[in-house]
C-alpha cells in the first residue's frame, strides 16, 4: 500500500461483476489504478470475497480488453434489468477521461487511510486522498462499490458502517 503514497495516478479503471438484477447501491466495483512510478501495473483495491468485510489490495496486469467509461451505465443498466446474454466475468471500465474522476488522474495520493470500527480492528476500507478529492472503497453486501466526490456520492455507502459504532481512519 505504501507504494500508491504521493504517487501520481495516470489510469483508472472501475472493475465490475456483472449486476444481475441488483440494485445500483450493490454493484459490485473495484477500482483499478495505474500510476506514473508504476505504469505497468494494475492496483486493484477491493473487497475479500471469502469474508465479504476485509480490504484486498492485488497487483495485476493491465487489462487489454475492457470497455470505455461511456457504456458504463447503458451496460449497468442492462444488466441489472436481466437484458443482457453475456458471459458472468469482470468487466474492466476505463474512467481515465471520464469527468467523475478529473480531479483524480494526474493527481498524486496524497494520504491513504485505512478504515475500522473502534471495536474491530480489521480494516473494512480504503480512502485515497487527493488534494481536491478522494477515493473511498467499501464493502457491499456481495462485494465492495468505490466512491468520490462525484461518482457514486449519492449512494454514502460509508453510511452504513455507523451503525457498527464510532469510524476510525487511520493513516498508513
Amino acid at each position: 500500500m505504501n507504494d500508491l503514497l504521493q504517487n501520481i495516478v495516470k489510469k483508472v479503471f472501475l472493475i465490475v461483476f456483472p449486476p444481475w438484477g441488483e440494485e445500483p447501491t450493490q454493484i459490485d466495483i473495484r477500482l483499478g489504478i495505474v500510476t506514473e512510478k508504476y505504469y505497468n501495473l494494475l492496483y486493484v483495491i477491493g473487497t475479500s470475497m471469502e469474508d465479504l468485510w476485509s480490504t484486498t489490495l492485488s497487483i495485476e496486469e493491465i487489462p487489454t480488453i475492457y470497455f470505455d467509461y461511456s457504456e458504463y451505465d447503458y451496460r449497468m443498466n442492462k444488466w441489472r434489468a436481466c437484458e443482457m446474454n453475456s458471459d458472468f466475468v469482470l468487466e474492466y471500465y476505463d474512467f481515465t477521461k471520464s469527468p467523475f474522476f478529473q480531479t483524480i488522474v494526474n493527481h498524486k495520493i496524497r494520504n491513504i487511510q485505512l478504515l475500522s470500527i473502534a471495536d474491530n480492528p480489521n480494516p473494512f476500507g480504503i480512502k485515497l486522498l487527493f488534494q481536491d478529492d478522494f477515493i473511498l472503497s467499501t464493502p457491499v453486501a456481495d462485494g465492495n462499490t468505490i466512491e468520490t466526490k462525484a461518482f457514486n456520492a449519492l449512494n454514502k455507502n460509508i453510511e452504513h458502517f455507523y451503525y457498527f459504532g464510532e469510524i476510525i481512519y487511520s493513516n498508513i
